[in-house]
């Protein structure tokens, strides 16, 4: 379906749980809040936009992401 941002914003609950299936390919987490899923959706949108990250950047992401649940 693919949904501009501003639609995006205003979606209905079900539209962005649809929306999810497609991007993520599988359902969304059953509490997650609509403005989680519309941030976590717009992400999606622009990584595909603009390409995801560089491998050095997964990297710090992931180091990082690691040590803060240390």
């Amino acid at each position: 379906m693919r949904l501009d941002l501003d639609s995006l914003a205003a979606a209905a609950r079900e539209a962005l749980m649809s929306e999810w299936r497609e991007v993520v390919c599988r359902p969304p987490p059953k509490h997650l809040s609509k403005p989680l899923m519309v941030q976590i959706l717009s992400h999606a949108y622009q990584l595909d936009t603009v390409g995801g990250y560089t491998k050095l950047g997964h990297v710090a992401l992931r180091d990082w992401t690691i040590r803060s649940l240390v």
